[in-house]
């Protein structure tokens, strides 16, 4: 058995996990985070969903739904990462204005990818090749595609801060959860440069 014929199990086997995650945050956990990380967990299914479906895709439209799916869960995620670190680290609701205004990058971004067909704004081109008897696709960023980055280093930006600061209020003590939490956002970002 090859890398091609395990990772869709693997992918699967991730979405029950994320969806069991979910479920127990809905059942059991009572705190005041425990909605936004079900809710976290949820849209990490979604991508991973949305992968799962792109890697078994045969047809170029199947990718192309795939990747929305995609897209819905990751611009999900950064908003609900975002009001996470908020909560997390001021302690207080965000008021709805804020949280309008931090959710329009990402519906943008949605509105981008799915109509990108008429405009070519979030990609130029996509080019498909096959490989392994699976459908793949290589992207062109089109001259909008920054803003979507652009929205990822603003919010683990942000999110590295309120750990950071939080950490530093504490005393920088060990035991605190920010030392955690902060190296939950900073070691991703260094494992993908």
């Amino acid at each position: 058995m090859d890398w091609f014929a395990l990772y869709p199990y693997f992918l699967y086997a991730v979405i029950a996990v994320y969806l069991a995650l979910f479920l127990y945050s809905l059942k059991f956990s009572k705190g005041p985070l425990s909605s936004i990380f079900g809710l976290i967990c949820l849209a990490n299914a979604a991508y991973v969903a949305g992968a799962a479906m792109q890697f078994n895709s045969v047809t170029a439209e199947e990718v192309f739904f795939a990747q929305r799916i995609r897209y819905y869960g990751v611009e999900s995620l950064l908003v609900l990462n975002f009001v996470f670190a908020y909560k997390v680290r001021y302690r207080k609701r965000l008021s709805p204005m804020t949280g309008l205004l931090i959710s329009l990058i990402p519906i943008l971004i949605m509105v981008l990818v799915n109509t990108n067909d008429f405009h070519g704004l979030f990609y130029a081109d996509v080019k498909f090749f096959e490989y392994g008897g699976h459908l793949f696709s290589r992207r062109t960023p089109g001259p909008l595609y920054f803003i979507s980055y652009s929205y990822v280093f603003f919010v683990t930006a942000f999110s590295i801060f309120a750990f950071f600061t939080g950490w530093k209020k504490s005393g920088f003590r060990l035991k605190s959860p920010y030392p955690l939490l902060l190296a939950g956002r900073i070691l991703p970002g260094l494992f993908n440069f």
